[in-house]
C-alpha cells in the first residue's frame, strides 16, 4: 500500500517509525456494519500509539516509573526494525518493536541524556529538519552543510540551581552517519 503519510517533507523530515497500516480490518461500530477494511496512517497511527501504551506499562511492571516523553520516542525510534519495503522513505526508523523497546528502556533508563529532546536541523537550510538533496544542480558537486545540535530541557525559562547545574554538565557524545555512501 502506498498511499501512506510519509517524507522526505520539503525541509528534509522523515517518518520517526512506521506501524502496521495496510488491510486492517476493525469493527467499525460508528458505520453500523459488521466488517470493513481499512488502511494508512489512520490505522498505523492508532497502532503505533497502542504499542507504545503497552511499551509504558511493561517498563512499569519492571520497574521504571517515570519514562517520559522523549525516553519513550528515542527507544521506539533506536529498537524499531527496518521492514522489506523498497521504499527508505515510507518507514522512519522502521516498524516498531515493543519488546526490543521495553528492553531498551529498561538497560539505559537513568542514563544522562534518554529523557533529554534533541533538534537537530540545517542552519543554511532555513533550520531544515533534515537533508533531502531534490534538485540537479545540488549533484554537480561536493556540498558541505552545519548542523546545528540543540538539547531541549524541560525547565521552564528561570531555573533552579540545580536544573542550571544539569545543563552545564551535560556532555553527551554522538555521531551523525550518513544514511547512504558518498
Amino acid at each position: 500500500y502506498y498511499f501512506s503519510s510519509r517524507g522526505p517533507t520539503p525541509d528534509g523530515f522523515l517518518p520517526d517509525v512506521c506501524g502496521p497500516g495496510g488491510a486492517v480490518a476493525p469493527v467499525p461500530r460508528a458505520s453500523l456494519q459488521g466488517k470493513a477494511q481499512y488502511h494508512g496512517t489512520s490505522m498505523s497511527s492508532p497502532n503505533v500509539c497502542g504499542v507504545a501504551a503497552c511499551v509504558l506499562s511493561a517498563v512499569r511492571q519492571s520497574g521504571v516509573k517515570d519514562c517520559g516523553p522523549n525516553e519513550l520516542k528515542r527507544a521506539l525510534k533506536n529498537t524499531a526494525v527496518i521492514s522489506g519495503v523498497a521504499d527508505p522513505f515510507s518507514q522512519g526508523s522502521g516498524l516498531v518493536s515493543a519488546l526490543d523497546c521495553v528492553d531498551y528502556i529498561v538497560k539505559n533508563h537513568g542514563k544522562e541524556g534518554q529523557s533529554i529532546a534533541i533538534d537537530v536541523s540545517i542552519p543554511s537550510r532555513n533550520s531544515a529538519r533534515g537533508l533531502y538533496i531534490r534538485d540537479e544542480i545540488e549533484l554537480d558537486g561536493p556540498m558541505e552543510f552545519s548542523v546545528l545540535v540543540n538539547p531541549k530541557f524541560s525547565h521552564s525559562n528561570s531555573r533552579t540551581s540545580s536544573e542550571l547545574d544539569e545543563l552545564l554538565s551535560l556532555e553527551l557524545h554522538l555521531s551523525l552517519k550518513s544514511s547512504e555512501e558518498w
